[in-house]
């Protein structure tokens, strides 16, 4: 069934996107808007979202051994997603150069391992000190005022004159919720396929705005070498096969499995880098 539903073109994703961000950020509020702005609105989230779906079951199956561990099924896992998928669909913004594919994922993703967090009691055996817990969030919410503002992120001096702290210390501190975040995921991760993306991203229980990481994410996607973006674009968040990609690249199966893992490395460090200022 959902198969035979119709993958968005470039153009319609464009179309449909607008329709859903005309209605989401209209100054009336989604609620009170034009009554045509918001059924056009919701009529394009929910093709928008019926056109990934077979995405969000993709990776749901990539989890499968994950979720079963803590009591959770498939169709779990595959409803969790979907409700990522719908809020990822509403936050899409075409204007910022990637594809709804590549953004809807880190949605997904998220989806899926906070719903496997949750069933694990939100206990992933590492606790992030109640100081650096409450740096970071000073430090997500400093960001998230400067970046409405000034339309980028803030310099991590700013920020350590901000909290009139000296810059290595707090240097310090976002490392160290960093590793904790990424030791956290990786440790009910068994699968191989894809945990370092989801370990800087999805920890359900992070004060890091969940917004402000997938920003992060795209923005270290567009920073790393093209090459590196496409196999991820295709393989990771599109589901391509991975020999399909290294065919159009010219390249073996082994080099093909190899860049993958390279690329993977390139967005992790680059996300750890954006994170920590």
């Amino acid at each position: 069934m959902i198969g035979r539903i119709p993958l968005l073109t470039a153009a319609e994703e464009i179309t449909l996107a607008t329709a859903v961000q005309d209605w989401k950020t209209h100054p009336n509020g989604p609620d009170a808007c034009p009554k045509p702005i918001r059924r056009r609105g919701i009529r394009a989230r929910e093709r928008m979202t019926s056109a990934n779906l077979r995405l969000v079951v993709s990776v749901a199956k990539k989890q499968t051994s994950n979720g079963a561990q803590f009591g959770l099924s498939l169709l779990d896992l595959i409803q969790e997603g979907s409700i990522g998928l719908m809020r990822g669909v509403e936050k899409f913004d075409p204007a910022r150069g990637y594809k709804l594919s590549t953004y809807a994922y880190w949605w997904i993703r998220q989806g899926i391992s906070r719903a496997i967090g949750t069933a694990i009691g939100g206990n992933y055996g590492i606790k992030i000190p109640e100081n650096a817990q409450a740096v970071a969030k000073r430090v997500r919410l400093l960001r998230e005022e400067y970046k409405a503002k000034h339309g980028l992120l803030p310099s991590l001096e700013w920020i350590a004159d901000q909290l009139k702290m000296k810059l290595e210390p707090l240097r310090m501190t976002l490392e160290s919720v960093a590793r904790a975040r990424t030791v956290s995921i990786d440790q009910v991760s068994n699968n191989g396929e894809g945990s370092a993306l989801l370990d800087l991203i999805a920890d359900p229980n992070s004060e890091l705005k969940i917004e402000l990481d997938l920003e992060l994410a795209a923005q270290a996607l567009n920073c790393i070498p093209s090459e590196s973006r496409e196999i991820i674009e295709r393989n990771v968040c599109g589901d391509e096969p991975l020999i399909a990609v290294g065919r159009d690249l010219g390249v073996s199966k082994e080099t093909i499995r190899k860049r993958k893992v390279k690329a993977l490395n390139q967005l992790r460090m680059q996300m750890s880098d954006q994170l920590v200022g």
